[in-house]
């Protein structure tokens, strides 16, 4: 029942973001408009019951054992549906992109709950695999269906609550508190770039503009299709690394996950700096 719960809450939130993307679809919505349909629907997710609570955890780092945990959760959960709402909105680049990177991303959360039996997830998740794969193959190049904002927010907002819902069997808390950053390591990645490009060149963040992870593998003269695979292959392996550590002791599979936020950010610095060069 409490699983449920959380998956009619996960679809009450994502109708809000659905009509809000969809009226950006047709109206062009302002960022401001749009921002506050993504908050409406983040809080009502949170009011909902369904967040983070990793701070409540006595296994976590940080632990107060006071309200600032449930206020830590709770501002958690906001940027955490915020954040891979727009991620993926945001490497909504090219045909098949997108929905590939939310198909893995689904498949993976399908054995996981799978594995420790959240039976009620798990059908959400076969569900939720089965329209994605299906969008894959007419959003695949050469589309014939496009995603839209109002596809590509509603499928990062679910993958959020998804991740939110899912809760590791007999796992210590600090070996599974970063899995969902590498489940979805390609699309935060890309937003981090794209957000950090825009800033040192004093663009506007929300605006269109060929400066993604895709864009520079292509100015790098990687072939179109190339370049989504590369993409499609790392969240793979990410993904597979992030499922493994949580069967590791907590202080390795936190070293394993500090690794790959350095070798991250180093590509990222790398990709950004040069970027001005090859633009």
């Amino acid at each position: 029942p409490e699983q449920i719960k959380s998956i009619q809450g996960i679809l009450i939130g994502a109708w809000i973001i659905f009509i809000f993307a969809l009226l950006d679809d047709i109206y062009d919505l302002s960022p401001v408009v749009k921002l506050i349909g993504q908050i409406i629907a983040a809080v009502v997710l949170i009011n909902l019951g369904i967040k983070i609570n990793i701070f409540h955890s006595p296994e976590f780092i940080f632990h107060s054992d006071n309200l600032l945990d449930t206020w830590a959760n709770h501002s958690l959960t906001f940027l955490w549906v915020l954040v891979l709402t727009n991620a993926f909105n945001f490497i909504d680049s090219t045909d098949g992109l997108a929905i590939g990177l939310g198909s893995l991303s689904t498949a993976f959360y399908l054995i996981a709950t799978l594995g420790i039996m959240q039976v009620d997830l798990a059908y959400f998740c076969t569900i939720l695999l089965g329209i994605a794969v299906s969008l894959y193959f007419f959003n695949s190049k050469p589309a014939h269906l496009f995603l839209g904002d109002s596809g590509s927010q509603t499928l990062g907002f679910v993958l959020a609550g998804v991740a939110i819902t899912y809760t590791p069997v007999a796992v210590n808390q600090m070996s599974s508190w970063f899995v969902p950053i590498l489940i979805f390591g390609v699309p935060l990645f890309d937003i981090s770039l794209v957000i950090l490009s825009r800033i040192r060149r004093c663009k506007r963040i929300h605006s269109a503009a060929n400066d993604h992870v895709y864009h520079r593998l292509i100015k790098y003269s990687f072939l179109k299709n190339k370049a989504v695979s590369i993409l499609h292959i790392s969240s793979l392996i990410l993904s597979i690394i992030g499922f493994l550590c949580l069967n590791l002791e907590h202080y390795l599979a936190n070293l394993i996950f500090m690794m790959f936020l350095i070798v991250g950010i180093y590509f990222l610095l790398i990709l950004d700096y040069r970027y001005v060069d090859i633009k």
